[in-house]
């Protein structure tokens, strides 16, 4: 991802914020990296959800959820 220039105020520089650092940062310290995608989730998905990800997870290459 790219490093962007964000604009403050008139006569101030530009501040760069690096959105790849900023990505990573969150997944971090998201917990994201503890999620099982190999069993369903809590709570429960609607039924018309868990048909278009199931879908959504085979057309990926990905578990489905069942088990």
């Amino acid at each position: 991802m790219p490093v962007i220039a964000v604009p403050l105020r008139p006569g101030d520089s530009d501040v760069l914020l690096d959105l790849q650092r900023v990505l990573n940062e969150v997944y971090d310290r998201g917990g994201y990296d503890i999620l099982d995608y190999h069993h369903p989730p809590k709570p429960p998905l609607t039924a018309d959800l868990a048909q278009w990800a199931g879908q959504w997870l085979r057309q990926q290459g990905l578990p489905t959820g069942n088990g």
